[in-house]
């Protein structure tokens, strides 16, 4: 299913610059751009049709090498460990969760989400680790 939406967002793309006459280096750069601000906007996945990791994938389906998209889908999720990492700090359990799997949907062997997924899960829950401190 991703691999067709990828398909259809790359046919939409390319139908759409060709039909007004745009290069491939400058849909990369408009893509490009569109992508910082959305990221500057805080607009890391959503809305689903408008956001950041869209339009680095878009840039990643007309040069897959392309170092700028590369680099941006790992500054989003880079994002999502430090959002991740001060919900915890906050006692934010779930929320922290979340935002990793936010993460991981981006980059899904990014190094510090996982190691930080692997962290929290050992530690468990916090109201599961109140109660099992005040059992012992």
């Amino acid at each position: 299913l991703a691999i067709v939406f990828v398909v259809l967002v790359v046919i939409g793309v390319v139908s759409i610059a060709a039909m007004r006459g745009i290069s491939k280096h400058q849909q990369i750069e408009q893509q490009l751009a569109f992508a910082e601000q959305r990221f500057a906007a805080k607009k890391y996945l959503t809305p689903a049709d408008d956001n950041a990791v869209l339009f680095y994938r878009r840039v990643l389906a007309l040069d897959a090498d392309n170092r700028a998209a590369s680099d941006g889908l790992q500054k989003v999720a880079a994002r999502y460990e430090e959002l991740a990492r001060y919900a915890f700090a906050q006692s934010r359990y779930d929320r922290g969760m979340a935002l990793i799997d936010k993460g991981l949907q981006v980059i899904p062997d990014h190094a510090g989400l996982l190691q930080l997924k692997k962290e929290q899960q050992a530690q468990g829950h916090p109201t599961t680790r109140f109660f099992r401190n005040i059992f012992r």
